[in-house]
């Protein structure tokens, strides 16, 4: 069984969100450049982060569990529960 990899090196597979609101690194960034980490290892024509000759980077010091996908999903199921608490 092969286990998505992110271009960062996190495996989408063992996160919640994986193929129910998240279609996984490379699948989300085609329909929305949200990942400078993706971009990164695009630009520089390599798969993951680690294949690239000035690994490590600054990039990686974001996080190791940096995905913006996620911190969106976060970001708006936080908001739509204060939205649901202010309006009651």
């Amino acid at each position: 069984m092969d286990i998505e990899i992110g271009r960062c090196g996190i495996a989408c597979e063992v996160c919640k969100n994986f193929k129910n609101v998240c279609l996984g690194c490379d699948e989300e960034n085609q329909i929305e450049k949200i990942c400078v980490i993706y971009e990164c290892t695009s630009n520089k024509n390599v798969k993951y982060c680690f294949d690239c000759s000035e690994f490590p980077c600054g990039l990686l010091s974001i996080s190791k569990s940096y995905c913006p996908k996620t911190a969106k999903i976060k970001l708006k199921t936080f908001f739509t529960e204060q939205e649901k608490v202010f309006s009651s």
